[in-house]
């Protein structure tokens, strides 16, 4: 109906506000379908055989009075509408301040609508007046959901604020209306009793309002700024306090009587409302926000201050606060008015000394398209005169320092709940003019020196930055990984240090027990591998360690004490280190003068390390703009942040003030040496068509918007298809501190056709660590995982774990940049001998057809020949098997499973062992000149999560060459040519059954003992299949039938 483009119609056309009237329902259902099935243009669907099913409703609303409704002394009148049923009042002319009493039973609709009430049209109640000439105008509307309505129906009468109806003229504020909905089915609304009619007795109160001060109020003007004031509205009366110039946080002081009838009983008197305005000179004032304070409330009570929540739509609760309102409401009499005095509304003041530090700004954003040149700061606290800084431009514009301290002597009150905020404005000295550029308030109630602080219980130190325990460091030295990951092999309890010192000549092989699954296992005649979970293990100190029975998804880990592993000697001199500490993923740190390496331990966090230190100043950010509004249609919010003001702001008793140290002193500019170590990205949002991403960093400080200094683009390093990219790299740059503090990370996308695409970025402060005591404390700074945020989403796009060190040039000199760099992969060969089995447990009865399958994480499963018809659970191989593998290698563990050969049906699992090969990988890739680390024979314990106890042994030996040392050596297969180091013999094994020339000493032996009752029943079936043909057949013939 309305043609006009305005910027109102816009909205509401796009369906970004609401609107405001009703104008039909229509009948659609919708459908997504595959791109590739979607038919183009329109297209002829099924009729409905019925439409959606209605039920009977009724609306019934009880309207009793208005209160200062724009009417102009006009006639008033209502109309209730729930889709194109309507119902209208009688008209009025209303008395004085907008007055309309109706105390009227409104006629009944009867509709009929969906039986879901969310597809219910909403019910709107409008408000007309009638001017002497022309047509009526609607003076403001209220909107009810028949959810909402539903809810009323059990609700008292209530006195609801006007919306304007933004498409008309008309004033912010359109009144209020006390009426009483009913809606529901029609057999529940018509059982129900219609409100009482009859005008209620009135009685004279005075209503005495006590408005002190504001806070954090809505920025209606351009500026950032408001020129406030307060309007209240009590029995259809006003009184409104002067108006504060360019504030948020205005002071007023002011006492407001207002004297009027209230209806008894008092839930049918009008709510007292504060509305909150902007005063502008040449257009309308703009309401600000609203509140509400109910008659009961305030009965017999003396009047109590309190800040009151300015809300952005008709000031009921759970709506969005555009600041905050301190005042005390008393209501009284009229005839006993005069025998209570009225409230001191000033309160009790003290002097005080506000010293206010500050360091600089940052990241200043350009004013009317120019950059800022030479700002300055004004500081203001309540009705005291404000206090400016000197302009500064050093070292930029927009990145300014200060380090200046202002002494502002102010009357602060004795009761920190009526204390001011501070106001901090900025300008920019320009040549004609001095534009405001950004604002902000700092509130200082908490720092009143006369108020006791509130204890707070402080943080241990080690939580305040968590050094965590030693199993869980991150390990900083040789023996990667391939993915640089610590898997969980690597991290045991503390005990195995001492443990692995005083065995300085053997490795530790830590033993993980568990079964595979029957299903899809090596062995199994479907010749696919079974992935089993391994976890960690728990040392054993000096002689042997515990296995630790892996259950994984039937159910929890368990340590078995009863299983014991006897460490087997090393041929080979190596350093022992205690697997704990076994590095992942980085080269080593030696330190001079130390007997055996110890891998350079960083403590991390697994979070922003922001989260555990407390900068030495605080950060406050400066805004511009409005983002005031009451409700969606007159909201006008362009509030954007300007920039970032640093400093430190105390407030002292002048009898007992300190020393102000001088910040010129505390932080002069000097020069830095930040060091970025940045490790792995994790869980990095894909990007590209394969749901991988090809990432690369971007590192830079952040002086402005759109200014990137010391940008640094490692795309040459650009880590390819993976969501989990292993960095291991070090970006050094210089900045001065004070001065460019932002430190920007970037992990971008590369892209071979087209622009490279932003995955997200995370943003350190410079000057927050390093002039944060409890940083520079530290000795080592910690790995942090930070997340990485996109401008375009709320949610982060992945993790970064990194480092970052801040040096002055001369530590930067004396201290190298620790290389990070992944180790140079190497090859290896390694070398599993089977020798023997035994106390393998039966799953044929009485006996197991024996084999062994053995493979390291990640390579192809290889198995040994089958030991027949063990009887004692006993087996013999003499195999050899050959894995070529190379170092660092991401999951250092060798599986052995034990199995039982089936002729028929699929191999059955006996049990499974998991070594953590960690330790000897290690040692063979940090002592690159020693060809060969063996490991002797040993039996190797082996379980299953479906029986109790040990299910089996397997003696094993190991040996792992590097390549050229395999290749001067070689070896065959099982115990294939070249059988050499060791030569390994036919097992002697008792007499075998099966013998291609005597097969019937394998059926009798072997086949009839596991197969006989299979075995007879295909005798019995074969029988009778030759059998039953012959006699009916025979039969046949004696009755005369001859066979052609």
């Amino acid at each position: 109906p309305y043609t006009d483009e305005t910027k109102d119609i816009i909205q509401m056309n796009s369906g970004n506000s609401e609107a405001t009237a009703y104008r039909g329902r229509v009948l659609v259902s919708l459908e997504a379908v595959p791109a590739k099935d979607a038919k183009k243009g329109k297209q002829s669907i099924t009729p409905l055989a019925s439409e959606p099913a209605t039920s009977a409703f009724v609306l019934n609303l009880d309207l009793y009075e208005s209160a200062e409704i724009d009417a102009n002394d006009s006639a008033v009148e209502a109309e209730v509408s729930i889709g194109p049923k309507i119902v209208i009042s009688r008209k009025l002319k209303p008395a004085s301040k907008g007055r309309a009493v109706w105390y009227e039973n409104l006629a009944s609709l009867q509709v009929s609508v969906p039986a879901d009430m969310s597809k219910v049209p909403d019910i709107f109640i409008n408000f007309f007046k009638y001017p002497l000439v022309g047509e009526r105008k609607r003076i403001g509307y209220q909107r009810i959901s028949a959810q909402r309505a539903a809810e009323m129906t059990q609700e008292p009468p209530s006195w609801n604020l006007l919306k304007r109806d933004a498409l008309k003229e008309g004033k912010p504020f359109s009144g209020f209306v006390l009426y009483k909905v009913f809606f529901g089915p029609a057999a529940q609304i018509n059982a129900m009793q219609r409100g009482n009619m009859s005008n209620p007795v009135k009685k004279k109160y005075q209503l005495r309002a006590y408005i002190y001060q504001g806070r954090n109020l809505a920025s209606a003007d351009d500026n950032g700024l408001s020129d406030p004031y307060c309007i209240v509205h009590f029995g259809g009366k006003v009184e409104k306090t002067k108006f504060q110039k360019e504030t948020i946080n205005p002071i007023w002081y002011e006492t407001l009587k207002i004297d009027s009838e209230l209806a008894e009983p008092y839930n049918l008197a009008p709510h007292i409302t504060v509305l909150v305005f902007d005063k502008d000179t040449f257009t309308e004032d703009d309401l600000m926000g609203v509140f509400n304070i109910e008659i009961p409330e305030l009965i017999g009570k003396p009047p109590v201050p309190k800040w009151y929540p300015v809300l952005d739509r008709d000031g009921k609760s759970g709506q969005k606060a555009l600041g905050e309102i301190l005042a005390a409401f008393h209501l009284i009499p009229l005839d006993s008015a005069a025998d209570i005095p009225v409230l001191k509304v000033e309160p009790e003041m003290r002097d005080a000394t506000i010293d206010f530090g500050i360091v600089g700004m940052r990241k200043l954003l350009p004013y009317a398209l120019q950059p800022i040149q030479n700002p300055f700061i004004e500081v203001q606290c309540g009705r005291e005169p404000a206090i400016r800084t000197k302009p500064s431009k050093k070292p930029t514009g927009f990145n300014p320092n200060f380090l200046e301290t202002l002494e502002i002597p102010v009357k602060l009150p004795v009761d920190p709940l009526f204390c001011p905020q501070v106001d901090v404005k900025v300008f920019d000295h320009r040549v004609i003019y001095k534009p405001l550029i950004g604002s902000t308030t700092i509130g200082i109630d908490k720092l009143l020196p006369w108020v006791k602080p509130v204890e707070v219980e402080e943080l241990p130190p080690a939580q305040e930055v968590p050094i965590l325990p030693e199993q869980e460091a991150v390990a900083v030295g040789a023996g990667a990984s391939e993915d640089g990951a610590a898997s969980p092999d690597q991290a045991s309890s503390s005990s195995s240090s001492s443990a692995a010192n005083t065995n300085a000549d053997r490795i530790d092989i830590v033993v993980e027990n568990r079964a595979p699954s029957d299903a899809n296992s090596v062995g199994s005649s479907e010749g696919s591998s079974a992935p089993l979970l391994a976890s960690g293990s728990s040392d054993q100190p000096k002689t042997g360690i515990t296995a630790t029975i892996l259950t994984g998804v039937f159910g929890k880990d368990k340590e078995d004490p009863n299983i014991h592993i006897e460490l087997p000697n090393i041929i080979a001199k190596t350093i022992a280190e205690p697997i704990s500490k076994i590095p992942i993923g980085l080269e080593v740190i030696e330190k001079e003068n130390e007997e055996a390496e110890t891998p350079n331990i960083r403590p991390q966090v697994g979070k922003e390390l922001e989260r555990y230190f407390r900068p030495s100043f605080s950060n406050w950010k400066l805004t511009r703009g409005k983002n005031m509004g009451l409700g969606p249609l007159q909201s006008k919010i362009s509030l954007s942040t300007t920039g970032t003001l640093k400093g430190q702001i105390k407030v002292q008793d002048p009898s007992s003030k300190e020393t102000t140290v001088s910040l010129t002193e505390l932080y002069q500019p000097r020069p830095y040496v930040i060091r970025s170590y940045i490790l792995r990205g994790l869980s990095i949002m894909p990007k590209d068509r394969n749901g991988l991403t090809d990432c690369y960093v971007v590192i830079y400080t952040n002086g402005a918007k759109g200014n990137k200094q010391q940008l640094i683009n490692d795309v040459k390093n650009v880590k390819k298809e993976t969501l989990n990219p292993q960095f291991f790299s070090c970006y050094e740059m210089k900045v001065d501190l004070p001065g460019d503090s932002e430190l920007v990370i970037e992990i971008w996308d590369w892209d071979r056709v087209g622009g490279d695409e932003l995955v997200g970025r995370t943003t350190i402060d410079l000057e927050n660590r390093q002039f944060s005591e409890s940083w520079r404390e530290l000795p080592q700074k910690p790995i942090e995982c930070r997340n990485l945020w996109h401008p375009q989403s709320s949610l982060p796009q992945g993790q970064i774990e990194m480092w970052l060190d801040i040096m002055t040039p001369e530590e930067a000199a004396k201290n190298p940049k620790i290389p990070i760099a992944p180790p140079v992969p190497r090859n290896y060969e390694l070398r599993v001998i089977i020798w023997n089995t035994k106390d393998c447990a039966f799953r044929d009865k009485t006996m197991s057809d024996i084999f062994v399958v053995a493979y390291p994480e990640g390579s192809p499963p290889q198995k040994t020949d089958v030991h027949w018809r063990s009887e004692d659970g006993q087996g013999m191989f003499n195999w050899r098997m050959v894995f070529p593998i190379t170092l660092p290698y991401k999951t250092p563990r060798l599986k052995l499973q034990l199995w039982d050969k089936d002729l028929l049906n699929p191999n059955d699992v006996i049990a499974e062992a998991s070594l953590n090969l960690a330790g000897l990988f290690k040692k063979a890739f940090k002592n690159e000149d020693i060809p060969n680390f063996a490991i002797d024979k040993q039996f190797i314990t082996l379980t299953h999560p479906n029986y109790d106890g040990p299910q089996g042994r397997v003696e094993v030996s190991l040996e792992l060459l590097n390549e050229s040392n395999a290749r001067s050596r070689p070896v065959g297969l099982g115990r294939g040519e070249p059988n050499q180091d060791p030569h390994l013999p036919k097992p002697d094994r008792p007499d075998t059954p099966f013998n291609p020339l005597n097969p019937f000493s394998y059926i009798s032996k072997v086949f009839w003992r596991q197969h006989k009752g299979k075995a007879i029943a295909c005798c019995v079936c074969m029988i009778i299949c030759v059998v039953i043909p012959i006699i009916i057949l025979a039969y046949k013939v004696a009755r005369g039938f001859v066979p052609v």
